[in-house]
């Protein structure tokens, strides 16, 4: 599959999030995609990326 930049997409839930979680240089942009619409700002998410999950491939692990 070819390296592609992800632009805003509109998850209806936490498993489409995660059947869709992109690579680790993408994983802001898809994020946001997915708590925007949840209404939960930038630095909460910024907060889940940097404490609260590890990345394992596909697989986001909340700790």
């Amino acid at each position: 599959m070819p390296h592609q930049k992800i632009q805003k997409l509109d998850f209806r839930n936490l498993g489409d999030f995660l059947d869709y979680l992109p690579e680790r240089e993408n994983l802001l942009v898809a994020t946001h995609s997915f708590f925007e619409r949840k209404e939960i700002d930038d630095n909460l998410i910024r907060y889940y990326l940097s404490e609260a999950v590890e990345i394992d491939n596909s697989l986001l692990k909340i700790r």
